[in-house]
């Protein structure tokens, strides 16, 4: 069974992590497997490890804490479709069985070229997407200047 954090702009898929056999690390900080840059966000917040063919997840002493659909946790199992919320973002858990492929999409297929994933405060605007190490935003169109 594999797993991601996935970031959804309206119904399209921005982007896409897929979480290690050991798990992943969030926060701010560069050595996170899943770094978001936002200040709502601790240098190391949370954490999902699997344990006994599950998914679990997990508050590192975080300044704001974790949400699971909507409920502040210390510590959550994580089932399929999930909402987590941590700082301003809100990702979604997936789980996709072995053989099967991750839904996609070109932007997340840009990001996902890259070493490591980074989001960024940009979320809220459509024309931003998620940047890499090189914080160059992924754009459709170039946004015109007012």
């Amino acid at each position: 069974m594999k797993a991601r954090l996935a970031y959804y702009i309206g119904d399209e898929l921005a982007w896409g992590e897929p979480i290690g056999a050991r798990g992943a690390t969030i926060g701010r900080e560069d050595d996170n497997t899943i770094r978001l840059e936002d200040t709502k966000v601790s240098r190391h917040h949370a954490a999902v490890r699997p344990r006994d063919g599950k998914w679990f997840i997990e508050d590192l002493d975080s300044t704001n804490g974790i949400y699971v659909n909507g409920a502040k946790v210390q510590q959550a199992e994580l089932r399929k479709g999930d909402q987590v919320s941590i700082g301003s973002y809100d990702l979604v858990f997936e789980v996709i069985g072995e053989g099967e492929e991750w839904k996609s999409s070109r932007r997340a297929r840009m990001v996902s070229q890259r070493r490591r994933t980074t989001l960024t405060e940009h979320r809220d605007d459509p024309t931003i997407g998620p940047q890499g190490p090189a914080t160059i935003p992924i754009q459709d169109t170039p946004k015109e200047k007012p």
